[in-house]
């Protein structure tokens, strides 16, 4: 299921900032500035397997948290 969110976020990303770079051309640029990487994104999931990618996560999950100052 986590997948499946992970997806939809990403189309949603892109479908609503083409909807709105279409609303307010003066401002596509700024709208459209990551829809290169989201689409990227995509196509990299239609790639994997869902269970790859799980898997993926929850190796994540049991990494220590990076602290930064």
């Amino acid at each position: 299921m986590l997948f499946d969110l992970i997806v939809a976020r990403l189309v949603m990303i892109v479908t609503i900032s083409g909807w709105r770079a279409a609303l307010y051309p003066e401002n596509a640029k700024y709208i459209l500035r990551n829809n290169t990487v989201s689409w990227r994104r995509l196509s990299d999931c239609d790639r994997a397997s869902c269970d790859d990618v799980l898997a993926a996560l929850r190796r994540a999950c049991t990494q220590p948290a990076a602290l930064t100052r």
